[in-house]
């Protein structure tokens, strides 16, 4: 927090006030080491910021007691060798202001909170970077590892046939009871007795001292089958790595999505139960404030009727709430069972829509259907309304004014397709499938603002689903409308 300070002898001092409430606010003095000037403490720290005591160090020393409005701050605690204000703080008030060497200190703090606040809010970003440093160092460390066992091996391969060459050369060259034959050498076949030549290998030993025109070689297949050996285990250990490689990449992003996911969700969950609070909230405090009008005698005799159907359409809205939230509870433990029945369409829709017509209250309803269709549903009812109470509730509270609902069955083969089209403010293509996630809301991307928990259409797909069928959605676009498919089995007459 920034305020301009007047100056004298143009020394400046860096100054901040620390309070237990509000934290701490940073600004630069200007003066000299005996007094230090401010415009005013009020515009420094805010209107109201008047008639407590505060204590002011500079340059560690205590010079007297400022009048602020800073309350409620119990201690402070700092190195001997910065400062040493409890003991007068007691007897002052609750706000120090304090100068020079502990603004650097707390300057750091005050940047390690921020800094661990950010680290808070992207901290799936890190776990990612860090999960790809340390995965891909163990990758770099195991392909150096075993490259390097790969290349001892071959060493330890070579030391030992060198080893054995000059052992078996030493012999056959001191023996000089029997002269070796040139060809494959018969007790070890790595080797071979050839005539010696100048540009011989390494792997090649003179017999001396008695036959010093013969060396003892190491056949050139045995080598070549050291280093083909070697090279196999090279390709082999490629081959290992970018496995690895790639294992360790796809864990990594499953791991990221999964953070950013979790993430996701507990937002969500914690929108839905906000948004629930309200829900809840708002029925109550019509209900209430109806009761207290009816106890204290204010209601009109001739509206009473009126606010009792206002009361219950209020009750009705918590009721509905309530059986999505225990529906969503129940599919999600799998604990729902539906008592499936056969429902004659016309006469159900008829009487649904009837029965409902204070909820829908001034919205127009087309029945698009012919009414003499006898077509036979098979599905729960209960689960049935739940569907039709959270599309219709939708309806009516997204369209802006004059709801009209389209609602028209339609039968295929064995399958029944109920479709109800409003005249509401739609959606993109690209929200089809967003709209059915679980606490999901479309306030943040749309326009229009609404209440809701953001279940309802989860449930009902869930629902749909549960009985054999689906629910569906599609639009045109912003502005052109909507409209929900529930597709349910058919009883086909016979």
């Amino acid at each position: 927090m920034e305020s301009e300070c007047k100056v004298v002898d143009d020394i400046i001092y860096d100054f901040m006030i620390f309070h237990k409430s509000n934290g701490f606010h940073f600004c630069t003095a200007v003066g000299t080491e005996e007094q230090v000037y401010f415009i005013d403490f009020a515009d420094l720290l805010g209107p109201g910021f008047e008639g407590h005591r505060a204590v002011l160090f500079l340059n560690d020393q205590r010079v007297g007691g400022i009048d602020t409005g800073l309350t409620h701050l119990s201690s402070l605690i700092f190195r001997p060798k910065m400062l040493d204000i409890l003991p007068p703080l007691n007897k002052y008030s609750d706000s120090v202001i304090i100068f020079k060497r502990p603004i650097m200190t707390i300057r750091f703090l005050w940047k390690f909170k921020n800094a661990l606040k950010i680290l808070k809010a992207h901290g799936h970003h890190f776990i990612f970077i860090l999960s790809i440093l340390a995965l891909g160092s163990l990758v770099v460390w195991w392909s150096i590892f075993i490259r390097n066992s790969i290349q001892l091996q071959r060493l330890y391969h070579y030391d030992k046939l060198e080893a054995d060459l000059k052992f078996i050369a030493f012999n056959l060259g001191t023996d000089g009871s029997y002269q070796p034959s040139t060809g494959v050498f018969k007790e070890d076949t790595r080797f071979e007795v050839i005539a010696c030549q100048s540009g011989n290998s390494i792997f090649s030993r003179p017999l001396e001292p008695h036959w010093p025109e013969l060396c003892l070689k190491v056949q050139a297949n045995i080598l070549g089958q050291i280093e083909s050996k070697t090279r196999s285990l090279n390709l082999m250990l490629v081959g290992e790595a970018s496995v690895l490689i790639l294992i360790v990449l796809v864990s990594t992003v499953f791991l990221y999505r999964f953070i950013r996911l979790e993430k996701r969700t507990a937002r969500e969950v914690n929108a839905f139960w906000e948004r629930s609070a309200h829900e809840i909230k708002t029925p109550i405090t019509g209900i209430k404030a109806f009761l207290e009008n009816l106890r204290a005698g204010a209601v009109d005799s001739k509206k009473l009727a009126m606010y009792i159907d206002i009361a219950l359409g209020q009750v009705e809205r918590q009721e509905k709430l309530a059986e999505n939230i225990l529906s969503g509870y129940q599919l999600k433990r799998r604990e729902l069972r539906l008592r499936f029945a056969d429902l004659e369409m016309t006469d159900f829709f008829i009487d649904y829509f009837a029965k409902d017509s204070s909820r829908l209250a001034g919205a127009k309803i087309i029945f698009k259907f012919n009414k003499d269709n006898r077509m036979i549903l098979r599905a729960d009812v209960n689960a049935l309304k739940v569907i039709l109470d959270n599309i219709t509730d939708n309806a009516v509270k997204y369209c802006a004014s004059s709801p009209v609902l389209q609602v028209d069955c339609i039968g295929y083969e064995n399958k029944a397709v109920i479709v109800i089209k409003d005249n509401g403010p739609g959606f993109p293509s690209h929200f089809i499938e967003t709209i059915f996630e679980a606490y999901k809301h479309l306030d943040e991307e749309l326009p229009v603002k609404r209440q809701g928990t953001g279940l309802g259409l989860y449930i009902s797909r869930q629902l749909a689903r549960k009985m054999g069928g689906d629910l569906e959605a599609y639009s045109e676009g912003e502005g052109q409308g909507a409209e929900f498919r529930i597709i349910l089995p058919r009883v086909n007459k016979k």
